[in-house]
C-alpha cells in the first residue's frame, strides 16, 4: 500500500512539474508518451502491490529473437 501511495505522490508531481507545461507548450508527441509510461508504470504498481503475478516479457522476446534471426 505504501508504494502504491509513493507512486501515486511521485506521479502528481510529475503531472504538475512536468506534463502541464508540455501541454501548454502543445508538445503532443512528448506530453502523450509521458502520459503513456505514467499511466502503464501506475497499473504495474498497483497489479505488483495487490501481490498479482506478472509474466515475465524474457519468453516472449526469447521466441521473437529466434522467430527473426533463425536461431534455435
Amino acid at each position: 500500500m505504501i508504494t502504491t501511495l509513493s507512486v501515486v505522490i511521485i506521479g502528481f508531481m510529475f503531472i504538475i512539474i512536468d506534463l502541464i507545461p508540455m501541454y501548454q507548450n502543445k508538445e503532443w508527441t512528448s506530453f502523450f508518451l509521458s502520459v503513456a509510461l505514467l499511466a502503464a508504470a501506475l497499473v504495474l504498481v498497483i497489479l505488483i502491490d495487490l501481490k498479482i503475478k506478472i509474466p515475465s516479457p524474457s519468453d516472449y522476446i526469447e521466441k521473437a529473437v529466434i522467430f527473426i534471426f533463425g536461431l534455435e
